[in-house]
């Protein structure tokens, strides 16, 4: 997994960033999605 690689702030709630990946990694399917279906048109 690419995402252990990444390293944290110690300060940093370990579930804090799991939440931004989460937001980041839907970010990105949305916009696949948004791709794949221009692509068919």
């Amino acid at each position: 997994m690419e995402v252990r690689r990444l390293q944290v702030a110690p300060d940093e709630q370990p579930d804090e960033v799991h939440r931004q990946l989460d937001d980041v990694h839907k970010q990105l399917a949305v916009s696949g999605e948004k791709l794949k279906q221009e692509g068919k048109q």
